[in-house]
């Protein structure tokens, strides 16, 4: 299990690193003083992995839920993630390594999603959940990056 879940964090990395990071979602004024939408569970998802593995783990740290980022401050999550940086570029020398969410579920606060994220070693199906708070959508690192296998 544990090789498993190294081989998905490696492809995750090398994936981002390998692709076009996502562009900010951005929404028109209107000219009115209405609250902007909020991005969708599935964009901010989408940004989280663009910027986690284009190693930008500062700006990745935003998109945590609240819970998460009282459990874990910035710097320790940045030493976390960038130790996986390594293993990100060797996935990257093995080929192009790419993703595609699927399967986005919101139920009330709580969104799920599946990626599959392939390599040159195959696909790994990962699992994501993401909480609406404040009303927004943040991701649930504690319960993210959970493996099909579990």
């Amino acid at each position: 299990m544990h090789r498993r879940l190294l081989s998905v964090a490696i492809a995750l990395s090398a994936m981002v690193a390998c692709g076009t990071p996502a562009k900010p979602v951005r929404h028109p004024s209107h000219g009115t003083k209405r609250a902007a939408a909020q991005p969708s569970a599935r964009a901010v998802l989408t940004a989280y992995l663009d910027l986690t593995f284009a190693g930008n783990h500062g700006r990745a740290y935003g998109y945590l839920s609240p819970g998460d980022r009282a459990r874990l401050s910035k710097g320790a999550y940045i030493d976390q993630e960038s130790g996986n940086d390594r293993i990100r570029a060797q996935m990257r020398a093995l080929g192009p390594v790419s993703y595609r969410i699927s399967g986005v579920r919101e139920r009330g606060a709580i969104a799920t999603a599946m990626v599959a994220v392939r390599t040159g070693l195959g696909t790994d199906h990962v699992r994501f959940v993401m909480k609406r708070a404040a009303g927004a959508w943040t991701v649930d690192y504690g319960q993210s990056w959970a493996s099909d296998a579990q």
